[in-house]
């Protein structure tokens, strides 16, 4: 009897199946390295470092990043002694681990954590069914909505923004201690003078810790069709 068609390989049709492999592998390597760890948790540990170091904890902008922050610099320090290290056992990532973080960090900008932003940046605005788009603009809007609140009942006019040393501060430390080896400092604000811009940086912090992790770190994935590692060459 005749073998079903697709579950053979054949000579011909083993090229295609290697190449959609080593796809899939480089693949899982940019999102557990760059999308996941990169994004989700090394970028918060400096909004988390810069918090404690520069706002004290009555200050109303301390106190509203404080459930967001708090556990990152703990969790970040766990995965790098641990998690991290294991990588380079079943990712195929191995050692140059450190090199991938360099070149995702080298390419991302402060407005790719804008979520209106961002999905303008990949042209997918338009896009029709595109449910993480949908979900993550409402998730903004709403967070955006609470923190300019916020900001509101903090500060009331623009200038007293400009004025404030520690907000400043926190500002000052991201960029040239936290994003400084990096190109333009990824293009985050060294300085907020206004309210408004005050809430975006803040509503972008929130959702990345939030609602950007949970889209990346509880993801269902069907394991027999992603790569983790491919331990030696293949060659059709």
């Amino acid at each position: 009897s005749e073998k079903p068609k697709g579950l053979t390989t054949t000579p011909e049709s083993l090229p295609w199946l290697l190449a959609k492999m080593y796809l899939k592998c480089a693949e899982t390597q940019v999102y557990a390295i760059c999308s996941h760890y990169s994004r989700a948790h090394a970028i918060n540990e400096v909004f988390a470092v810069s918090m404690f170091r520069n706002l004290a904890s009555a200050h109303p902008i301390h106190r509203l990043l404080l459930p967001h922050l708090n556990g990152v610099i703990a969790v970040n320090v766990q995965a790098r002694h641990s998690l991290i290290k294991a990588f380079g056992g079943f990712l195929s990532v191995g050692d140059e681990t450190r090199q991938l973080i360099s070149n995702f960090l080298n390419n991302f900008t402060y407005e790719d954590l804008i979520v209106p932003k961002w999905f303008e940046k990949q042209d997918s605005m338009e896009l029709p069914g595109y449910w993480l788009r949908d979900d993550a603009l409402a998730i903004w809007n709403a967070i955006s909505e609470f923190v300019a609140e916020i900001v509101d009942l903090t500060y009331p006019h623009d200038s007293f923004v400009a004025t404030d040393v520690e907000i400043q501060g926190f500002c000052n430390e991201v960029v040239t201690f936290g994003f400084k080896p990096f190109k333009e400092s990824c293009g985050f604000p060294s300085a907020l003078l206004d309210k408004a811009s005050l809430t975006e940086l803040l509503t972008a912090i929130i959702f990345n810790v939030s609602a950007y992790h949970a889209s990346v770190n509880f993801q269902v994935t069907f394991v027999p069709h992603t790569r983790d590692g491919l331990t030696r060459y293949f060659h059709a």
